[in-house]
């Protein structure tokens, strides 16, 4: 795993978004990025977050717009990124997931959208440079459904309850709470 970086993440999660723009200075560096799919598992027991920790994440998407520029909104509402997965794994066959990923994720964390549908998702894959057509079909694609799902269960093999995770060769880090997200150097010291 020498100068490779799994993370786990999900397009809902406002922090793995920050660290998708962040961890691009890492693969400046020459470290690969492999980012694995993630919904909590059912039977997830993360320790317990304050009970004002949805504010205190409002309050530092503010700080984080108003300090870096960065336009990333709490969507109204959270819809399910499985779809949106299904299409990360066809993306990264395809050469085109980083472009894909962010586009996602500004879909939801810019624009407020829920990114439930094929439709909408066939978009996304357009403007990321794939065809739209074969972008739908690879969502009905068992390869790729059982791709995202092999990073779902992989998740809770490993117990993983909280996102971003990240695993090197030297070991891994939890995050749960935004007031964790480590350093890149800190990061960096896990390959």
């Amino acid at each position: 795993m020498a100068n490779r970086l799994v993370v786990f993440f999900d397009y809902n999660c406002p922090f793995c978004y920050l660290e998708s723009l962040r961890l691009q200075e890492l693969e400046n560096r020459g470290i690969t990025l492999e980012w694995r799919s993630y919904q909590k598992p059912e039977n997830a027991s993360p320790p317990a977050k304050p009970s004002d920790y949805g504010e205190q994440v409002k309050r530092y998407l503010k700080q984080v717009r108003e300090e870096k520029g960065l336009a990333i909104f709490p969507p109204s509402k959270k819809g399910s990124t499985v779809l949106a997965h299904t299409g990360g794994k066809y993306a990264a066959a395809e050469g085109k997931y980083s472009t894909y990923q962010q586009l996602v994720f500004e879909a939801i964390w810019r624009l407020g959208e829920t990114v439930e549908k094929a439709d909408q998702l066939a978009d996304i894959a357009f403007q990321a440079g794939m065809n739209r057509g074969e972008f739908k079909a690879a969502l009905d694609n068992p390869l790729y459904r059982e791709a995202a799902q092999a990073d779902f269960d992989e998740a809770e093999r490993k117990r993983i309850w909280t996102i971003p995770y990240y695993i090197g060769d030297k070991g891994y880090l939890d995050i749960y709470h935004f007031n964790e997200i480590p350093s890149l150097s800190t990061i960096a010291g896990l390959f």
